[in-house]
C-alpha cells in the first residue's frame, strides 16, 4: 500500500524522507494512527535538486501552525504529533502527479482533505459560517485597511486582452450567482 513510511518521532525521520524524495513528485498520505482518518496531499519537484515533497512533510510537521489545511492542523493539535505518521503513496512524473493525487483522493476519501480533487477549487463553496468570518474581517476593526491592502495588489499592473477577459467573465458569474 504505501511505498515509503515515516513515524515520530519526526526529527529522526526528516534526514530520510530528504534523501528518498530529493527531486521526485509523488503523492503522500498523513495518517492519524488512532482513529485511522487522513490527509492525501501532493508535490512536484521539477529539478533533481527540488525536494518539495520533503518541504511538504516539514510544513505538516514542523510548522503545523502554518499548514494551510485547517482540518489537518486541528487534528494535530487535537491528537498530538506522535500520533501520526507519513506515508509515500507513489512516485509519479511532474505532468501526472497531480491526477494521481485525485485518483487517491477518490480511493481512500481522506476526512482531512477540504477539496476532492487536486486539479482546482471548482465546485467547492464556503460554508455560510466562513462567508461570515470572512465579511466581518472585512467589516471589524482593521476592515477598511485589510480593503485598501487588497486594492493595491492589481493597482497599477497591466493585464493582458485574455485576462481581462476571464476577470469579466468571473465577475458576471459571480454576480449572477450573488443574485
Amino acid at each position: 500500500m504505501f511505498i515509503k513510511s515515516y513515524s515520530y518521532p519526526f526529527i529522526d525521520s526528516a534526514p530520510l524522507v530528504k534523501s528518498d524524495c530529493s527531486g521526485l513528485s509523488g503523492v503522500y498520505m498523513i495518517l492519524n494512527n488512532l482513529d485511522r482518518k487522513s490527509y492525501i496531499g501532493s508535490a512536484i519537484s521539477t529539478t533533481p535538486k527540488h525536494n518539495r515533497i520533503y518541504f511538504r512533510f516539514r510544513n505538516h510537521f514542523f510548522h503545523s501552525d502554518e499548514s494551510s489545511n485547517i482540518r489537518l492542523k486541528r487534528a494535530i493539535k487535537k491528537y498530538g504529533l506522535q500520533n501520526f505518521s507519513f506515508h509515500i503513496l507513489g512516485f509519479f512524473p511532474a505532468t501526472e502527479t497531480r491526477q494521481e493525487e485525485t485518483n487517491f483522493i477518490k480511493k481512500y476519501k481522506p476526512e482531512y482533505n477540504i477539496l476532492q480533487d487536486a486539479q482546482s477549487s471548482i465546485g467547492y463553496t464556503h460554508t455560510q459560517e466562513t462567508k461570515d468570518k470572512m465579511s466581518a474581517a472585512y467589516l471589524g476593526p482593521g476592515g477598511a485597511e485589510r480593503k485598501l491592502k487588497i486594492g493595491e495588489l492589481n493597482r497599477g499592473k497591466s493585464f493582458s486582452s485574455e485576462t481581462k477577459e476571464l476577470m469579466s467573465i468571473a465577475a458576471i458569474e459571480r454576480n449572477k450567482s450573488e443574485s
